[in-house]
């Protein structure tokens, strides 16, 4: 089991930021470290080397923010599963929506149960797909920097995926006080441009990303309070993504909010433990062929 790190408490004593304290096994030999250029190669591949750290399974509880409208999150992310469980509301006058997420890493199964809350009406849904994971279980609010997605669902590609193929500035820059290498990254669906800056301090990951779209928006998306949860496993603390319209003065459009209340790395956890079960009777929406059927399992935890 991996070291427990409850982050609420530490960022009130200001110990969250690892600051100067390497989490990643920085060597003298390490390209970067002496000035010169890492290769696109080498960036993309120290970070995915964070997914295989710590038996390749983390367990994280945070808080999404938007506007005034908030929702508590539960991720794990094993080698084989990927578990989300997201509550918003608290099932008085707006009601409450309860939604889990399953995905199998290896046959691309996609299981969903979302559940709402009004009064003491209560109604559920289930749905399953086959291929790359959407929704909750993907998307640029969760703080997992290996699988991180980069691109829209039409095309998803992962920051590894990008960053292997980008190509590296040929000098360091400054973010934050931190060193980072820039790599700008080619474009792909509905980016035009888009570059993201990693700090070597943190195991390679991204300090700051800023995204050009086709449509005149910019996403600005700032990584920090990075937290060590052992055998150089890091994650974020806190990220914000700002939508920007270009076309209108930088005016911002939205702002998102990750901050990481919980998070370990290691522990096991079964595939049938992590798989969503749909209730007895409830109607289940096949998306990929369109058709409907009935669950017949109890319900998830």
């Amino acid at each position: 089991m991996g070291r427990t790190l409850a982050m609420g408490v530490l960022l009130a004593c200001g110990m969250c930021a690892i600051g100067g304290v390497a989490v990643y096994e920085a060597r003298s030999a390490d390209p970067g470290s002496g000035g010169e250029a890492p290769s696109a190669q080498f960036l993309g591949a120290a970070l995915a080397d964070q997914e295989a750290r710590g038996n390749g399974t983390i367990e994280l509880r945070f808080e999404l923010k938007s506007g005034v409208t908030s929702a508590t999150c539960h991720y794990i992310r094993t080698p084989g599963m990927i578990w989300v469980k997201r509550e918003e509301g608290d099932g008085t006058k707006d009601g409450r929506i309860d939604t889990v997420i399953s995905y199998d890493r290896a046959t691309e199964e996609h299981r969903e149960l979302s559940t709402q809350t009004r009064g003491d009406k209560r109604e559920s849904g289930g749905a399953t797909r086959h291929g790359l994971v959407v929704g909750f279980a993907w998307n640029q609010g969760i703080p997992d920097m290996p699988l991180y997605p980069w691109s829209s669902p039409a095309e998803i590609q992962t920051l590894v995926g990008a960053i292997s193929e980008g190509r590296v500035a040929e000098r360091s820059e400054t973010v934050e006080a931190h060193e980072c290498w820039r790599v700008d990254t080619k474009p792909v669906q509905d980016l035009v441009k888009a570059s993201v800056w990693l700090d070597r301090e943190v195991g390679f990951c991204p300090r700051l990303a800023v995204v050009e779209q086709r449509n005149g928006y910019r996403s600005v998306i700032e990584f920090s309070s990075y937290v060590d949860l052992g055998e150089g496993v890091v994650i974020p603390g806190r990220m914000v993504r700002r939508l920007i319209d270009v076309r209108n003065g930088d005016r911002t459009l939205a702002t998102n909010e990750t901050v990481v209340a919980e998070a370990k790395s290691g522990g096991s956890f079964g595939a049938e433990e992590l798989k969503v079960q749909f209730p007895p009777g409830l109607l289940v929406h096949t998306l990929d062929t369109g058709v409907e059927g009935e669950g017949a399992a109890e319900a998830p935890r």
